[in-house]
């Protein structure tokens, strides 16, 4: 915050208006800490680049990054959006001279405020009578704002979540009546949003009200997750949350836009949760730790296995192997014992190692393969 007082007061000295605004100034009235800093200007982008050392990031739309003693930020002319045309991006902007017609384009009241380098707070929406009533109202029609945006329908919930505050009556309805609009924002805000949502630990609060408004349905693969968990009263987060929604579709939806990574570990952990029958060290041995880790926190509210949460790890812990580099043997030094070309005789030889040595059968020390490997070797020599 010191910093961006600091320039506010560049911007003073140079001529222009300039304030933090939005859920900066809401953090700063309710002492809690804010980690993005925004600021409005009268300043236009090619002054403020003429006079900052600065990195025009989405211009058209009047916003600039400001490098000001070694912080960013984003400083945004103030503006009139002209008629949207994706539920997201403005055919363009007017650029203005005071906030009067800046803050009616934003969201919410609580984030409609304006704090100059005295600390002064602008208010011009009512912004501090909603906070002090814990409210999160739009600013002017809901309608209107929503069809702008659609993803501040979202954002109404993080605010839930965050801040533990209730959706007023009408922009709650208003969310109701435009639910479907978020079909038309992209896969990773709508992620980036969730996660937000699901970071808090008022996250049950927001989801219920996301079912109680039907948003949820439009939420691909993710709604008979977030039913199960608003109804079962779980508190889930981050990779938690994801991987129990998508068990509960049955499968990752290709809507979102996952890293390979990622894809892979949610859909483990379904093939996981899909297994019948009891955990045995073979069952164990064909996941990463991090998936063990997803299946056994979800197993708590699933019940598909007989097992506790700790008991599970403990069990992946204790495995004698748990990986192919882990045999105290080289793939060279088998190839030497059968003396044969490699081929597909080798995987089949290592699988069978590996399953004697996590049922217990065989120990993992180089001699005892080599033992094992030579009563072995008529079969592979053939």
């Amino acid at each position: 915050m010191k910093n961006a007082l600091l320039l506010l007061k560049e911007f003073e000295k140079l001529g222009y208006l300039a304030y933090i605004v939005g859920g900066s100034v809401r953090d700063y009235l309710l002492k809690s800490e804010s980690f993005d800093i925004d600021i409005a200007t009268s300043a236009t982008p090619d002054e403020v680049m003429k006079h900052f050392k600065s990195s025009p990031i989405g211009i058209k739309y009047g916003t600039v990054l400001v490098f000001f003693n070694d912080e960013e930020f984003e400083v945004t002319t103030f503006r009139k959006d002209l008629e949207y045309f994706d539920n997201r991006h403005p055919y363009g902007v007017l650029f203005s001279k005071t906030i009067k017609e800046d803050v009616a384009r934003r969201d919410f009241t609580i984030n409609g405020m304006y704090l100059d380098n005295e600390f002064n707070v602008v208010d011009l929406v009512g912004g501090k009578d909603d906070l002090e009533k814990r409210l999160i109202r739009s600013i002017g029609n809901p309608d209107e704002r929503f069809r702008e945006d659609a993803l501040r329908m979202l954002r109404a919930f993080y605010l839930v979540s965050k801040l533990d505050f209730e959706i007023e009556e009408e922009t709650l309805k208003s969310i109701i009546r435009n639910k479907e609009l978020i079909k038309n924002v992209s896969a990773e805000r709508i992620y980036r949003e969730i996660s937000k949502i699901i970071s808090y630990d008022n996250s049950l609060k927001a989801l219920d009200l996301m079912v109680q408004t039907g948003i949820y349905l439009y939420l691909p693969g993710l709604h008979q997750g977030i039913k199960y968990i608003v109804d079962n009263h779980i508190l889930l987060s981050g990779e938690y949350f994801f991987a129990m929604c998508f068990y509960k579709n049955s499968k990752v939806d290709k809507f979102w836009k996952l890293s390979n990574k990622e894809k892979l570990t949610y859909q483990k952990v379904i093939e996981f949760l899909n297994h019948k029958g009891e955990i045995d060290n073979n069952l164990l041995y064909q996941y990463d730790y991090e998936d063990i880790i997803i299946v056994a926190k979800l197993n708590n509210y699933l019940n598909v296995f007989d097992i506790n949460e700790y008991d599970m790890i403990k069990m992946y812990h204790k495995l004698p192997i748990k990986r192919d580099s882990d045999l105290d043997i080289s793939n060279k030094k088998i190839i030497n014992i059968i003396g044969i070309e490699p081929g597909p005789w080798l995987s089949d030889l290592k699988k069978e190692i590996t399953n004697m040595i996590l049922s217990g059968k065989l120990y993992n020390k180089e001699e005892d393969i080599k033992e094992f490997i030579l009563k072995r070797k008529d079969k592979y020599e053939k």
